[in-house]
């Protein structure tokens, strides 16, 4: 396995708390991150190990797929694996859309160039497409098939775009049934990665690459879509589903699409019919075996519905549901937990 823990001193020598950085002997920036059972390692603080999560996972290679993280011991559901800054940052204007290849290749060199050696040799050490981007690795190459949205608050009014690439963020898995969600905590400036569903020690860590998930995607779609941004064909559960099971899942994804569209539609749908499609979404994401934090949204949507209908218990029961989501995928942290957890109590109280 690759192990990113060292055991360096601090220039100061005094001794930290986990999470508390310090300038390392070697000059890295590294953090002290506290086991339950008292044990202390250093970490690289690009990645924040919290006490609860020390000692969570590994990275190794796995057949068939290279390198992929693995949990070390069993993980709960809303557990925090990762709060990682990333490795490097790029920001583009959604005006420069005529941008042409050549001028983004250089883009993606420049900020690449400007990193430090050592955040240089990480970010080439992650994978490339090589059905994509070609066996020799280039800064765009190992860009397009790492990189992760990330969204500042200010972005939308700004009229921009960002992404982020993470030492050990990208070195997770794909699978279209994922057990991790990861999410931009605008708060802390990092990429988290939680827990969706309980992981045995051992099981691989996944998360989903598509796009829009929960908006229902055949398998067909899914293959076409994973083998065109990134050179690779899925073979988790959902996708190696066979005879009738195969076409109970693929009517389900159907559905998940129509409903998708319906709710997106204009004028939107009525608001009890509103309601009506998020509960039978979020029944055909559980029957599916997806998580149900796809959904959060939708569920506030339909939590808005029910207010204005007058159904102020169904409007708290909504509220809560979606703070559950946000807890689980997105941490306490989260400015989404905040407000879904505000809306929540204030619904609550006004329904005793």
């Amino acid at each position: 396995g690759v192990s990113l823990r060292r055991s360096l001193p601090t220039a100061s020598g005094r001794p930290l708390l986990c999470g508390d950085e310090s300038e390392a002997a070697t000059g890295g920036r590294v953090v002290k991150c506290v086991y339950s059972a008292g044990r202390s390692e250093w970490c690289w603080s690009d990645a924040i190990f919290f006490a609860d999560a020390a000692g969570a996972y590994e990275i190794r290679n796995l057949v068939g797929k290279g390198l992929g993280m693995v949990a070390r011991r069993s993980l709960s559901a809303g557990e925090r694996i990762l709060c990682e800054r990333p490795l490097a940052t790029w920001t583009v204007g959604l005006a420069d859309g005529d941008t042409s290849a050549n001028e983004a290749e250089e883009m993606v060199k420049s900020v690449v160039a400007a990193l430090t050696p050592a955040k240089r040799a990480a970010f080439f050490a992650l994978s490339q497409s090589e059905r994509r981007y070609g066996a020799e690795k280039t800064a765009m190459g190992v860009w397009m098939s790492n990189a992760y949205p990330v969204h500042p608050a200010n972005e939308e009014a700004a009229g921009t775009a960002s992404a982020g690439v993470f030492r050990h963020i990208c070195r997770i898995n794909h699978s279209c049934t994922p057990n991790a969600h990861q999410e931009w905590n605008e708060e802390l400036k990092r990429e988290t990665v939680h827990c969706i569903s309980a992981v045995r020690a051992g099981e691989e860590l996944t998360l989903c690459y598509l796009g829009g998930p929960g908006r229902g995607y055949q398998r067909d779609s899914r293959q076409v879509t994973l083998m065109a941004k990134f050179g690779f064909l899925c073979g988790c559960s959902l996708c190696t589903l066979e005879n009738g099971a195969l076409a109970e899942s693929e009517e389900r994804q159907l559905r998940l699409a129509a409903i998708a569209a319906l709710l997106e539609a204009e004028p939107l749908p009525q608001d009890g019919d509103f309601v009506r499609l998020v509960t039978e979404k979020v029944l055909l994401l559980a029957r599916e075996g997806l998580p149900e934090c796809w959904t959060h949204v939708s569920m506030i949507e339909a939590m808005m519905r029910c207010r204005q209908l007058g159904n102020h218990r169904a409007a708290a029961l909504w509220a809560s549901r979606a703070t559950e989501c946000a807890r689980n995928a997105f941490g306490t942290d989260s400015s989404a937990f905040v407000l879904y957890n505000q809306l929540a109590v204030g619904l609550a109280a006004r329904d005793p």
